[in-house]
């Protein structure tokens, strides 16, 4: 069930002025004209009503959950006396009152724009929720704000992207089902899922959802395709153990991880292939997504990215890997074993392999043993 925290309609507002918030000027803030924004703070009885229209929704309807929904603004206000209101510092414990008189349901927060993902991180709901707005409009960006949210959980909840698609509104449909892909494999790459698909066969393309674009049939097939790989390969994307060191172990003085091919990235630049890194004691993951001849805006379409030839790496281990694999949702996803050398360099041992580049994405995994 979706209620945002504090809307309430102007006839409401005009019989609860006092459970408003105002501006520093001492306007009260309206959304989009419509909705009145009420002041959330424990002290105000507004809590306590909209607690109550959440259990309502779940005990009457029968909704196994609420979404607490929220418009990224305002971030600071005043209540009806003129004391000032910091809406971060009060998000935590409404949603542990919610939580509290919710038991068992779904529960989770909106941080619209990224905001504010911290102080609410560890609050007890379900997953960490984030819609993504401007200027979040890189790939570089995507990779932060996942890598950001799980730090603040200790990787203890799931991190899932709103991040609509406006190509599949607004542009050629080729065009934005590459971006959609790219996207995806951005969002898994980095340990999240992504709020992509909304009604049947559709996906959405804002924060309105009724305004869902209906996907083709050649569009549902890739993108099932696309999930599909995120869930059959789960373990190498949303295990919390697996550390990204796509920055420290690659590149300049890091040689743990050797690299020879087209120009790459460690975060989604520009015209690279771009490596995502992660380990853990048992298997080293390199995610491979190919923008070779695009731009790195999430939220754009994109051509078909320019074929990358052989991909070589040498990589770091402490004994000789027990097998190497490749698979990629562009071809089925099945995994394709793939023979190395293991080679003794001034460093140690490596396991030294090559793969093609993937069309838009690929997935390589050692296991240790």
């Amino acid at each position: 069930g979706y209620g945002a925290i504090y809307a309430a309609s102007k006839p409401f507002y005009e019989k609860h002025r006092d459970w408003g918030l105002y501006t520093s000027a001492g306007d009260p803030h309206i959304f989009i004209n419509t909705f009145c924004i009420m002041n959330i703070a424990s002290s105000c009885p507004w809590r306590k009503r909209i607690i109550g229209q959440y259990e309502r929704a779940v005990l009457e309807i029968g909704f196994d959950g609420i979404h607490m929904d929220t418009y990224g603004y305002p971030k600071t206000a005043f209540d009806s006396q003129g004391n000032s209101i910091r809406l971060s510092h009060e998000f935590a414990s409404l949603i542990e009152e919610t939580r509290e008189t919710l038991k068992e349901a779904r529960l989770i927060f909106n941080n619209v724009g990224n905001w504010p993902v911290r102080p609410v991180a560890n609050a007890p709901q379900d997953a960490i929720y984030i819609e993504v707005w401007d200027p979040y409009s890189r790939y570089s960006h995507i990779r932060q704000i996942i890598l950001d949210a799980r730090l603040s959980c200790n990787n203890s909840k799931t991190v899932v992207l709103a991040a609509y698609l406006a190509p599949f509104r607004t542009g050629d449909p080729d065009q934005a089902l590459n971006s959609a892909r790219l996207l995806l494999a951005a969002t898994a790459s980095n340990g999240a899922t992504n709020l992509l698909i909304g009604e049947r066969d559709a996906v959405l393309t804002q924060g309105y959802y009724v305004d869902h674009i209906l996907l083709k049939e050649q569009q549902v097939f890739v993108l099932r395709q696309y999930f599909d790989f995120s869930v059959r390969y789960e373990e190498l994307f949303f295990d919390p153990s697996l550390e990204d060191i796509s920055f420290t172990h690659i590149g300049g003085d890091n040689q743990e991880y050797r690299y020879s091919g087209p120009a790459w990235s460690p975060d989604g630049q520009a015209d690279t292939i771009w490596l995502t890194l992660r380990e853990n004691e048992s298997r080293k993951v390199i995610s491979i997504i190919n923008l070779l001849g695009n731009d790195d805006s999430w939220n754009a379409g994109k051509k078909q990215p320019v074929s990358g030839g052989a991909l070589r790496f040498a990589v770091q281990v402490d004994h000789k890997p027990c097998s190497v694999w490749m698979a990629s949702p562009d071809n089925g996803g099945h995994p394709l074993e793939l023979p190395f050398d293991f080679e003794i360099t001034d460093r140690g041992h490596t396991a030294a392999f090559a793969v093609d580049a993937p069309e838009f994405w690929g997935l390589v995994f050692l296991e240790l043993g």
